[in-house]
């Protein structure tokens, strides 16, 4: 592999440590990136020199790069045309893309190999022949997170455990020319995430649209070369792939970084939709070192690639340590068919708004407070000592001044958009139930949705709350109320809790 090769394996293994990095990091990052000297940086966080060379060592270490111009190199990378959708997309996707502290998950790996692909294929000339014909396919992806302490899987789909969480998406992809193509991911289920980003491209433009926010942007884009067709900065490797031999394919796989060699095998072979396919695992799919120096190694990825057309049809994936497994199939394909009769182009809906380029969606980058006794400092929602609970509440969300005795925060998770603005809560709290043995949950999530309640809440039972319709529903053997309030999308979901119960709790909530 060359050094540029080289380079994006080592940018990818960074992207996966890249929401670790605090604010004052990003600001650092952001200096080097500018060319600022140590003393400009120092002068700007009003520190020494030998400060600033302290902050730019810790960045160095936090995203496992050598130099600063491997800072500058990288910035770039993580900012080129292109790159925010691919993040979005893992995002929505629910990806395993930070489960283990300080090592590089397997979504970011991937995602580096296929750039590197873009890179082996060599060339930049647009005027190349197309190397794929068109193409238009539907996938079924499914996430499957086991790290989950507590919690059912939200949405109207059965729950899997009180220790799991689902998440199904479809992916569609109309592929026309290298330069002109449609893609879409709709996040079905949780159903109060449920939302549409779509990107177009066309030309040297490239159009993301998100339903959730209505907004899109447009932002430059460069085709792959070599006449490929590659969907930018996917964090999973299905569709066509820019090699011309199975071999080839393997190989760009044992090349992903890392300290631990990578084994790249045949283990079977199966039918999709009717093609032939060779099953490639590579394993470890997760590997890195953490601030502690310790290589982490686990899991594998298993992909059903068409040798003949060099397509893959399926990506699996145990997750490994990360506690998250995954699985995308493509459903449905039409091959080598005529031009005319792909639909690449799109229009954003009337009366969405264009935002600058690479704000159009949220980006995925939750975070997560530990669980901690009722009145703990650990997190930001907090429960009051004796008598009525009270959930504190964040800044433009509601917060609830009734809460069953005995309940206290057990975990804490929420969303931003890229103006770090929180778009999502949710909050989960144990207890102990009226007739119920043992310890039983209690969930409150809320997103900010322009669109109001998803229809899959919008059940026959209905009631009002705080003077809007509300609707309880069933997710397995859970029961859920959801409503919309305050330009909120609510849903309280609990195992033992009657209705009445849940609804004394949401009439009490008011907007901080």
């Amino acid at each position: 592999m060359d050094r540029g090769t080289t380079a994006v394996g080592t940018f990818a293994e960074a992207a996966a440590r890249h929401r670790d990095l605090t604010e004052r990091q990003l600001h650092v990052l952001r200096l080097v990136a500018a060319g600022r000297t140590n003393w400009e940086i120092g002068e700007a966080f009003g520190i020494t020199i030998d400060g600033a060379k302290w902050h730019v060592s810790e960045l160095l270490t936090k995203l496992g790069l050598s130099s600063r111009e491997e800072l500058t190199g990288y910035w770039r990378w993580h900012n080129r045309p292109g790159a925010h959708l691919g993040r979005t997309f893992r995002g929505l996707l629910a990806l395993p893309a930070f489960k283990i502290a300080g090592a590089v998950a397997g979504a970011a790996t991937l995602a580096g190999v296929a750039v590197v692909a873009w890179l082996a294929v060599g060339g930049t000339d647009k005027q190349v022949p197309q190397r794929v014909p068109p193409f238009e396919l539907v996938a079924q992806v499914t996430v499957v997170d086991n790290s989950r302490t507590m919690g059912t899987n939200i949405g109207g789909s059965p729950a899997i455990s009180s220790a799991s969480e689902e998440h199904n998406s479809v992916v569609r992809w109309a592929f026309k020319d290298f330069t002109h193509s449609r893609f879409e991911i709709e996040s079905v289920d949780p159903a109060l995430d449920a939302r549409t980003l779509t990107g177009a491209i066309s030309g040297d433009t490239m159009l993301t649209y998100d339903s959730l926010a209505h907004t899109y942007s447009k932002t430059p884009y460069q085709p792959p070369p070599g006449g490929w067709a590659m969907s930018p900065s996917f964090s999973l490797l299905f569709g066509p792939m820019p090699f011309d031999n199975p071999g080839a394919f393997m190989e760009s796989l044992r090349q992903t970084r890392g300290k631990t060699a990578k084994q790249v095998t045949v283990v079977g072979r199966d039918t999709i939709l009717g093609r032939d396919t060779t099953i490639i695992e590579l394993s470890p799919a997760v590997t890195g070192g953490g601030s502690d120096g310790i290589e982490r190694s686990s899991g594998s990825v298993r992909f059903w690639l068409d040798e003949e057309r060099m397509f893959v049809m399926r990506t699996s994936s145990d997750g490994g340590d990360s506690g998250q497994s995954y699985t995308l199939e493509v459903t449905e394909l039409a091959y080598a068919i005529p031009a005319n009769r792909v639909d690449a182009g799109f229009v954003p809906p009337a009366g969405s708004k264009e935002v600058p380029g690479g704000d159009s969606g949220l980006t995925g980058s939750g975070s997560s407070s530990a669980s901690t006794p009722a009145g703990g400092s650990g997190s930001t929602l907090g429960i009051g000592g004796p008598g009525p609970a009270v959930m504190q509440g964040k800044p433009g969300f509601l917060a609830a001044s009734q809460l069953p005795e005995g309940f206290a925060i057990s975990g804490e998770s929420s969303e931003s958009n890229p103006a770090n603005e929180l778009v999502s809560v949710r909050t989960d709290f144990t207890g102990r139930a009226p007739s119920v043995q043992g310890t039983t949950f209690l969930r409150i999530e809320q997103r900010k949705r322009a669109d109001g309640l998803p229809a899959g809440f919008q059940t026959s039972d209905q009631t009002t709350i705080n003077g809007h319709p509300a609707y309880r529903g069933a997710n397995g053997a859970a029961k859920t109320l959801a409503w919309a309030q305050d330009g909120l999308a609510i849903l309280i979901t609990a195992d033992a809790l009657p209705y009445a119960e849940l609804e004394r709790i949401a009439n009490s909530m008011t907007l901080r």
